[in-house]
């Protein structure tokens, strides 16, 4: 569970470098 917790964030982070890469394309 707790890699399940770990993959989690890193998918969060992802979203959120995303998320924050669109408004400058």
């Amino acid at each position: 569970m707790i890699a399940a917790g770990i993959v989690l964030l890193n998918f969060i982070n992802l979203c959120i470098l995303c998320a924050g890469n669109v408004p400058r394309m």
